[in-house]
């Protein structure tokens, strides 16, 4: 049931760019965990998911694929699919680009140009790059308008220094090599989970990811995923191509006079003292130095978007994670914002209030902040006057009368888009269309996932008036959106029932004999 409940949440991450979730069950004591990487692709025409599932470290990976729309694709009717170095940025002009994405991912430095390298590939994996899906198991070809193959394969980690979690999975025309849609590999939900909140300079998060596993010799060889999400909201430049970026110890104020230097190096081995840091090699790099491992920060019409894979951070190393600040700098080396990044843990919300003959409540939890949030409804007494539950702004709305409630949330300088396919064309704040609707319905009693429903980052729902409209706007009863953190004596059961799965497993050890 496990499996069903996270594939279930993982295969629904439809974002506008490409998402991933990992999955990490424990079964009946035998295989410790395992992992699945689901990657969303929506551009280009192209929509559909990559599932890669692998039950152990050591074991083969199973890829599934689902797309829709390579019928419509310029070329010859052959397409391939490949891993690349890097994450795409979807803000830039050419996202899936090879000079965006870089090279296919190729850890250990195969000569993939060599004669007979397709026909040694094809029969071991092991003589293959590892992100080159397609010598290894052949082209996609688009007969019809659903695409849908399975393949084995035995040189596609998802765990380990050489794991694909992190990086950019690309569609490629193989009569021009022309890349023609691409997606993310996103942060694993099995993670320690590192966020800072900007709210001067810009609004929104940055989230540093690193997965924990029961085998602890993976772990600490594991990619760190950092990702970047934020809109600039200070007046400044709207567009600046370069902007530098850098992990420090420290205290973040609002002058950012607190902060240490950039964090040094750990002992490099001596076979790596003549390697130079770069966006490909880490070895040597000082751990902060975020633009040299991850390239720097674009700011796009008021956005910058980023995901990087960091392959030296390694979170677990860390004596403690204390006083770890995030600084982005201009070409001056003027600090814009800084801030403290304060470890993650899973978020928990309920609704419950009563009005006239009418019973609200509502339960929701978000277990990291590029996860959906799952929500559980039970409106019963409604009628035909209803038209939306709306989450408000205000700091000290007034209960008894429903006054004081602010403005519907939603982020600053937002603008509402219509998207007929997604929830994005509602405000943060426009619950009723995300959870059923409410128009026209005497009861609501249903569940699902939602991703325009955050109970973290800097605009979220926790600790909100709500309250249920009538068809002419006026509120006919409110509440509060209860953070479950700061009352869990008086949470709903279904909120620790809910989280209660998603907790790491408990670790495997063998029988004793």
């Amino acid at each position: 049931m496990k499996v069903v409940v996270l594939l279930v949440i993982s295969t629904l991450l439809g974002y506008a760019t490409a998402q991933v979730g990992t999955v990490f069950e424990t079964s009946g004591g035998r295989h410790p965990e395992q992992v699945q990487v689901a990657t969303h692709f929506d551009s280009n025409g192209v929509l559909g998911n990559v599932h890669l599932l692998q039950r152990r470290p050591t074991d083969h990976t199973k890829i599934q694929i689902q797309l829709q729309g390579l019928n419509s694709l310029p070329g010859n009717n052959q397409y391939g699919l490949y891993i690349t170095e890097f994450a795409a940025c979807f803000d830039q002009a050419n996202p899936c680009s090879p000079a965006a994405i870089g090279n296919t991912f190729n850890p250990d430095g195969l000569n993939i140009s060599r004669a007979g390298y397709a026909e040694q590939c094809r029969s071991n994996h092991s003589e293959c790059a590892v992100g080159d899906l397609t010598t290894r198991h052949g082209p996609l070809t688009a007969n019809d308008s659903n695409t849908l193959v399975e393949y084995r394969d035995f040189n596609l980690p998802v765990v380990g220094s050489r794991s694909v979690v992190g990086r950019a999975m690309v569609l490629r025309r193989l009569d021009n090599d022309e890349n023609l849609a691409c997606g993310n590999n996103d942060i694993p939900t099995n993670a320690r989970i590192l966020v800072g909140v900007f709210s001067r300079a810009f609004s929104g998060e940055i989230t540093i990811a690193h997965p924990r596993y029961d085998y602890i010799d993976y772990t600490k060889n594991e990619n760190t995923i950092i990702m970047l999400d934020l809109e600039r909201i200070d007046g400044g430049p709207a567009n600046i191509p370069t902007l530098g970026w850098q992990l420090q110890r420290g205290f973040a104020d609002d002058t950012c006079s607190r902060l240490d230097a950039v964090l040094g190096h750990r002992p490099v081995a001596a076979g790596d003292s003549s390697v130079t840091c770069s966006r490909t090699e880490h070895r040597t790099c000082p751990l902060g130095a975020l633009t040299t491992k991850c390239g720097p920060l674009s700011l796009v019409n008021n956005r910058i978007r980023a995901m990087c894979t960091d392959n030296q951070l390694g979170l677990v190393s860390f004596s403690t994670l204390d006083r770890l600040v995030v600084s982005i700098t201009d070409s001056s080396s003027t600090i814009l914002e800084c801030v403290q990044l304060n470890e993650h843990l899973p978020a928990g919300a309920y609704v419950n209030f009563r009005f006239n003959r009418v019973l609200v409540n509502l339960v929701f939890s978000q277990l990291s902040p590029k996860e959906p949030t799952y929500y559980r409804t039970y409106v019963i007494g409604l009628n035909e006057e209803a038209s939306n539950i709306v989450v408000y702004d205000g700091d000290n709305p007034d209960l008894t009368t429903c006054t004081n409630l602010g403005n519907v949330l939603d982020r600053p300088g937002s603008i509402a888009v219509s998207n007929p396919n997604t929830s994005d064309q509602y405000r943060i704040g426009d619950l009723g269309p995300k959870i059923g609707g409410v128009e026209g319905r005497r009861h609501l009693r249903n569940h699902g996932l939602s991703s325009a429903i955050p109970l973290t980052g800097s605009v979220n729902i926790l600790d909100k008036p709500i309250a249920v409209l009538r068809q002419d706007g006026s509120v006919w009863g409110c509440g509060i959106v209860e953070d479950y953190y700061n009352a869990p004596y008086e949470a709903p059961r279904e909120v620790f029932d809910y989280l209660d799965i998603w907790r790491p497993p408990t670790p495997w050890r063998p029988p004793t004999p």
